[in-house]
């Protein structure tokens, strides 16, 4: 679990909750046609629902619990940023927080993305691990899976705020989401096995199980995560094709 200020996102939800009442009253108000008045308050929800996605970084940083501000875990992120050799230039910032359980994401941040460490990842791996772990985080950069998920997401709200879908149509839009996510996870591993090179990939992803206590999960359960077994993630590392396994 990510430690979170949980008044703080009270006070985010309260304030996106009001605007787009107010929204709906002004549409009420001003366009007596109900299918016009549903068509502004869908676009206007997904506008914000996008905007929101867009500034994820800021909005998280505004909720997290406890941040790292520096010490000797950030000249271990340092260290680990400077083996890093990226293909292109890519604008992200790096934000540590205090938690016990090990994590890593990244989420668009405006014009540049923001990726999160948590206090138990950064301490419990080793420094070539950590390099990984960055690696990859930068193989979904180097993708723009950040951008491309506050579309999605700006353009789903929409959808569903305008024509009103069924629960049966939403659930089938979770999984596909879902799907997606995981299936991103293989593209961001492909991009950090170039760029430090599969065996390492390799050998952080056993190293993280051990940290983490991951168990091996079914392909069944797989349909309501957002992340592959780390054993599919292995073994499409080892099998797939064009992998490089040294550096």
């Amino acid at each position: 679990m990510i430690p979170i200020r949980w008044h703080r996102v009270f006070l985010v939800f309260a304030a996106v909750s009001v605007f787009i009442g107010l929204v709906d009253e002004i549409c009420i108000w001003l366009l007596p046609p109900q299918a016009m008045r549903q068509l502004i308050t869908g676009l206007t929800t997904g506008a914000v629902v996008m905007l929101l996605a867009y500034r994820s970084g800021s909005i998280v940083r505004f909720v997290l619990g406890k941040q790292i501000a520096a010490g000797e875990l950030h000249d271990k992120v340092k260290a680990a940023l400077a083996a890093i050799r990226l293909p292109r230039p890519l604008r992200y910032r790096v934000v540590l927080y205090k938690a016990k359980n090990p994590s890593a994401f990244t989420v668009s941040d405006g014009g540049m993305c923001c990726i999160f460490l948590s206090s138990a990842m950064t301490e419990g791996l080793s420094s070539g691990a950590l390099t990984c772990v960055i690696a990859h985080e930068c193989g979904h950069m180097l993708e723009r899976h950040p951008r491309k998920q506050f579309i999605i997401l700006g353009l789903l709200a929409c959808i569903k705020a305008t024509t009103g879908i069924t629960i049966a149509a939403v659930f089938m839009v979770i999984l596909a989401y879902l799907y997606m996510l995981r299936e991103w996870e293989f593209v961001a591993d492909r991009h950090a096995a170039k760029i430090v090179g599969g065996d390492r990939l390799v050998a952080a992803f056993k190293e993280f199980g051990v940290l983490s206590g991951e168990k091996d999960i079914s392909r069944l359960s797989e349909f309501m995560c957002s992340h592959p077994s780390l054993n599919r993630r292995i073994a499409a590392l080892v099998d797939g094709p064009n992998i490089p396994l040294r550096p």
